[in-house]
């Protein structure tokens, strides 16, 4: 937003809503994937950092739309 300000495109702080997508990785035991790789991607995705925190954007403005996807 800081870079859209400076190139004179009007920003107002606390009207602006961010749109995120999620991801949610559910384990179905079908994968074809080895199951420690299957365990450590399922490992990594939950306990990597949200994007809302990652990019310092404040939650009241954040609208997160969703899917699960089957590992």
């Amino acid at each position: 937003m800081r870079r859209a300000a400076a190139q004179g495109l009007e920003t107002f702080r606390g009207r602006t809503s961010y749109f995120l997508g999620r991801e949610t990785f559910v384990s179905t035991g079908r994968s074809k994937l080895p199951g420690w790789r299957r365990a450590l991607f399922l490992f990594l995705a939950r306990n990597a950092r949200s994007p809302t925190e990652f990019f310092a954007i404040p939650p009241n403005e954040v609208v997160e739309i969703g899917g699960r996807m089957e590992v």
